[in-house]
């Protein structure tokens, strides 16, 4: 049995080890597209997606989910994966290709924390590598998504309300959408 208990708490070191590693981008991928913070601390979830030379995904499941840390004065230099608890909160459900171009390439993502949302993910290629930009209908606005902002209630894990942040597709005018859970 003692045994046992401490393969279960080497398995979680293990796991938590791995998801502090730094996340590496290469020159094609965009490492923010839009990002999710909480009203307790300062670090904030990040989604980046990784792009060949085309501007196309590199791989099946291109988009890149982590943590980007400006506590303890790291100022979001220090990046780490999802560890195993926040991956079904904050992590990439699906993500297939709907539209392919010379330049770029459109790409539908069910991210779970927005999961009732319907979100793409636009690139194209620019001058000095690609860009990418998140797409979705914000308070009846379609609207390039900015970042999500969730004011967690008193109790652990307990969400009050979000606040979805973006700028209006056509026109540019800002865009807010308040969500109470």
């Amino acid at each position: 049995m003692k045994r046992a208990r401490w393969g279960i708490a080497l398995a979680i070191v293990a796991i938590a080890a791995v998801a502090r590693a730094d996340v590496q981008f290469e020159r094609h991928d965009v490492a923010t597209i839009f990002f999710i913070d909480k009203s307790d601390d300062r670090n904030r979830v990040d989604y980046g997606i990784h792009l060949d030379t085309s501007c196309h995904p590199a791989s099946g499941s291109p988009m890149e989910v982590y943590w980007r840390e400006f506590e303890g004065g790291h100022d979001g230099r220090v990046t780490h994966g999802l560890n195993m608890f926040e991956g079904p909160v904050y992590g990439v459900g699906s993500q297939r290709v709907v539209e392919t171009r010379p330049d770029g390439m459109t790409l539908e993502v069910e991210i779970r924390a927005l999961s009732s949302r319907h979100l793409q993910i636009h690139t194209a290629r620019a001058p000095h590598g690609c860009t990418a930009r998140a797409s979705m209908t914000i308070h009846g606005t379609p609207a390039y998504l900015e970042r999500v902002h969730l004011t967690l209630g008193d109790g652990p894990g307990t969400l009050r309300f979000a606040d979805i942040y973006g700028t209006a597709i056509d026109g540019g005018a800002a865009v807010t959408e308040h969500v109470v859970h």
